[in-house]
């Protein structure tokens, strides 16, 4: 029986979190139920260093409220990852909030993604090859389509409320893999899947999606 009255988090532990997801101004980025999230801890993956960093030897029950800074998050909004391309380069059906992997036409193997269901995105940007990159498609006029590689999240700051709901050691087979399975999306896959409401949007917070008009 595990003794939760004592246990702690730190490295090769295996910490549960419910948490909430908000904007600089407070609008909430995910439903209004808390998500729940499942982690290595000391691993270097799964979430965020500074979050990780606060929950360094704390308990069951540990609330932690905490604002990330773009840097500490997804980076600020970088103007070099917008592509200008011609719209014959792309399928007929193209539409705005298209994802893509990679520029059609640089890549026989090109994969289109829906929003809701893309599950990452590139880091660094800055530093890959842009066929690597998911290139959001936030306008098209004529013949022309804009296309931003940048998070969705980037240049953002983001407001976290955390609580701690269950530690326990990691298995053998949790070591050896260097994660934790599929269970739960973690805090990282989740906020890549946010879909940003431009309605909450503000303009001490948030950058407009780039367009031609």
């Amino acid at each position: 029986m595990r003794n939760f009255k004592n246990m702690k988090i730190g490295k090769n532990k295996v910490v549960t979190l419910k948490y909430k997801m908000f904007d600089a101004q407070n609008n909430s980025l995910l439903d209004d139920d808390f998500q729940q999230s499942v982690y290595l801890h000391g691993n270097g993956g799964g979430i965020f260093e500074k979050i990780e960093e606060q929950l360094e030897n704390k308990e069951i029950g540990f609330n932690l409220k905490i604002q990330l800074e773009p840097n500490d998050a997804f980076g600020e909004y970088n103007a070099d990852l917008l592509a200008l391309e011609d719209k014959s380069r792309f399928p007929a059906d193209l539409a705005v909030g298209m994802v893509f992997e990679g520029i059609p036409g640089d890549d026989d193997d090109i994969e289109i993604h829906a929003p809701e269901n893309e599950e990452e995105y590139i880091d660094e940007n800055s530093d890959d090859d842009s066929e690597n990159d998911f290139y959001t498609v936030t306008d098209i006029v004529g013949d022309k389509v804009i296309l931003d590689a940048n998070h969705p999240l980037a240049g953002m700051a983001i407001r976290f409320d955390i609580v701690v709901i269950d530690i326990r050691d990691a298995s053998e087979e949790e070591l050896e893999n260097g994660y934790i399975g599929d269970e739960y999306d973690n805090m990282i896959s989740v906020a890549n899947n946010v879909s940003f409401d431009e309605e909450n949007d503000s303009s001490n917070n948030s950058k407009e999606k780039p367009t031609l008009h």
